[in-house]
Parts: C-alpha cells; structure tokens; sequence
C-alpha cells in the first residue's frame, strides 16, 4: 500500500499551516474585539508523562465506548481517537456544565484550556513516526464556521498552533458550495477511503467540526499471496461462507488463556501494531468483548512470549458509520448535546449540536492496512434532520486493535464477523 502523494499529513500540517488558519479563509469568523498575538512556535520537546495521561484517557473511553457501538451480528470499525480529539475541540471551547460532561465522559486528564496542548504534545509524538513511508499515520482537525459566526481568537489561535487545526468561513446559506468544499477537504485527508463529508449541510448551521485519522501500514512479515486461499469462515449463526484467507508461520508475540488466542502483528517500524483476539472454541466473541478494559488489555501485554505461529487470517474490507449523538448520548448528560455552552469558542452564539457521526473504514490485505476515519460535530441554530508451531485460524468472528505500542493510543478497533463486509 503506498501512501498519497497528495495527501497532507501532520508533520506538513504542524510545519506549513500557520498562515492558512488566521489569514483569508479565517479572517471574517475571529471577534473584533480581541487582540491577536502571534502564536508561539510550538517546541520540539514531547512530554512523555503528558503522552501517557493522554494516552491512558483514550484507552479508557475506546473501551467504554466500544461496547455502545457494538450491533450483534455486524461487523465494526472505528476510531477512538478520531473521536476522542474532534470531541476535545469542542471541550476547548466549552464552559461550565458542558466541560465538565465533557471531562468526564472522555477521561480528559487536563482542563479544557489545556487540552490542545495534551494533544498537541501527542501530534508531535504521532508525527515522528511518520518518517518511514511503510507506516505512515495522518490525522487532521478543522472548524467550518458560518459566515456571520465569531470564533475567538484565542481558541483560533490553539487550534493552529497545538495541532495546526484549519479554520474555514463558509455560507451555509449556499449548502451545494460548502458541501463539495467539505467533500474535497475530506477526500484529501482520507487519501480517497472516505469520500464525502455527512450532510446535507443547512442554512441553519452554525458551525461545524471534522477530524480525520488515516492509517496506511505495512507489515513487518507481509503475507504471500501466493498463499492465500479460499477457507471456510463460521458466521454467528453457525453458518459458513468461504473467504480468501492469508497464512504465514513465523515468530510473533503470542498468548493463549482459558478466553482467547491473542497475536500481536507489528508493522513496519516497530511502533503500531494489530492485534487480533480471537475467542476459544465455545466461548462468544460478545462474551469476550464484556471483558475488554484496559487492565485486560495490560495484562495480555504483559502475559505475551515470542512463538512461531502459523496464522491463517481473512482478509477483509468493512466499514462502519456510527451515530454518537445517540450513542454517547446514552453515556452522559442530556444536556451536552441539547445546551452545550461554548462560550470560551464562540461569542454571542448559543447553538445546539444537532449531529455528532463517524464514518469509518478499514481494509486488511497481505501487504497491510490501509483505514480511515471521519468524525463530525455539527452545531446549529435549530434541529434539523440527521518452536512446533502454535495455531491460529481466525475463521469466526473475532477483534482487532490498531494501537500505537509505546503510547498505547488505539488508532483503530473493531470486530469482524463476516470477512466480505
């Protein structure tokens, strides 16, 4: 899989964005009536107690959120982070009630006039492992604020400088416009996975918020495709379909509990890693996944020795699009979504986050992994509609994560259980 020659990564973002944000585009959303400072060049320097809390937060909320995004009988990919960091630009432009839902219902480990800053020092730590072409991670964040919406400058100002965010002024009285903008914005940074931003956009938005992750890896020991064949997969309900399924037998990290097989597969450069969970004989994948907190994971970390494996793994391409106004809604306060006080982003504004979704796709082949995610916050004036080797045959439904091993961020998680979507 090789990576978009067009498409903008982080490290291009942190590096060349500056003028885009606070310059033509964003000139006419900034109030008027507070100074402008030049933002200060954001240091080298990556605090590694800051990337663990941060870190740690992800985890925490990927797990509790995982199960709320869980429908017996399909498959499911999505992003935590994704959501997690477009969520924490509403939180640093949030007051009162609002920020603290918002603390609480992410784990956040800093107040919200922090929390550009934690992912700001996270971003420099993503960004240096996208040196090698072989696995390259991209992720982008921007604000599409309405023509006649004040943003502040001093979260203008975060949002550039921490994350090198984008600040676009668009009509939403001119829907078509901004809906293929966003489309082109969203293309782009998802290398062509995700092709169009949710809509249709009304006259009614105010502002609306996108973050993007784009994963493109390449593993460590590639499959041979001349390997690959044709193998039965038992579906949930006792049924079997054949699939094209990969086989290698090398040395991974490994562990088998009285729960699960579970193997590790790096990608290139040692840093993110899949891991894939696949349930004993007789116990369920749903039964499985009641399990999964951190402390678990942690464990399987910890419990894993180096074995020669012969895997036998399908391939598969799945997507998923979730809505979070409902599923996080289930998770906290009614009042996140129907009263949110985004005071400390916005003046003189009081909108209602009328839609809150993530599209996500992921596809896995013998060479890597190529996903992507679209996370979008749409706030508005009104509702509006919206040695003797081991084996491994995943041939049932069974888990992933995609995570970054020294960190421990979770790119990417799921289940499959139908390998042809």
């Amino acid at each position: 899989m090789s990576p978009s020659t067009t498409r903008t990564t982080s490290t291009l973002l942190a590096l060349g964005l500056g003028s885009l944000l606070l310059g033509s585009s964003a000139s006419t959303v900034i109030a008027d009536d507070e100074k402008e400072t030049s933002a200060e060049k954001v240091e080298a320097k990556i605090d590694r107690t800051a990337l663990r809390s941060l870190s740690k937060a992800n985890q925490e909320f990927a797990y509790d959120f995982y199960r709320r995004g869980i429908h017996p009988g399909r498959n499911l990919v999505l992003s935590p982070y994704g959501i997690s960091e477009c969520f924490a630009l509403l939180y640093a432009g949030s007051s009162a009630d609002t920020a603290h839902l918002l603390e609480d219902l992410f784990h956040y480990p800093v107040p919200a006039d922090e929390i550009m800053a934690s992912f700001g020092n996270l971003r420099r730590h993503i960004d240096r492992q996208g040196d090698d072409e072989t696995c390259r991670i991209d992720i982008a964040s921007s604000c599409w604020a309405g023509k006649d919406v004040r943003v502040r400058p001093g979260y203008a100002r975060d949002l550039e400088s921490n994350i090198a965010g984008e600040i676009f002024s668009v009509d939403f009285n001119d829907p078509d416009a901004v809906q293929e903008r966003m489309n082109t914005w969203v293309d782009e940074n998802t290398n062509g996975l995700i092709k169009e931003a949710p809509g249709p956009v009304s006259p009614a938005d105010l502002l609306i918020l996108m973050n993007t992750v784009h994963l493109d890896a390449t593993w460590k020991v590639e499959f041979k495709t001349a390997m690959t064949r044709y193998r039965p997969f038992t579906l949930s309900d006792g049924g079997s379909i054949n699939v094209p399924t990969m086989s290698q037998e090398t040395g991974h990290r490994y562990l088998e509990n009285e729960d699960a097989q579970i193997i590790e597969l790096p990608y290139v450069g040692d840093e993110v890693s899949m891991t894939l969970v696949l349930p004993r004989e007789g116990r369920s994948l749903a039964d499985l996944e009641k399990t999964l907190s951190s402390a678990t994971v942690a464990g399987w970390d910890r419990a894993m020795k180096r074995r020669t494996v012969a895997l036998e793994l399908p391939k598969f391409e799945i997507s998923s699009e979730l809505d979070l106004k409902d599923l996080l809604g289930a998770m906290t306060s009614t009042g996140l979504f129907a009263t949110p006080d985004l005071g400390r982003m916005l003046e003189g504004a009081s909108p209602t986050i009328t839609d809150a979704t993530q599209d996500a796709v992921i596809k896995v082949d013998e060479s890597g992994t190529e996903a992507a995610a679209l996370t979008t916050i749409t706030t508005s004036r009104s509702v509006r509609p919206r040695p003797r080797p081991v084996e491994m045959t995943l041939d049932r439904p069974f888990m992933y994560l995609v995570r970054d091993r020294v960190a421990g961020t979770i790119y990417f998680m799921g289940r499959v259980v139908n390998p042809r979507g």
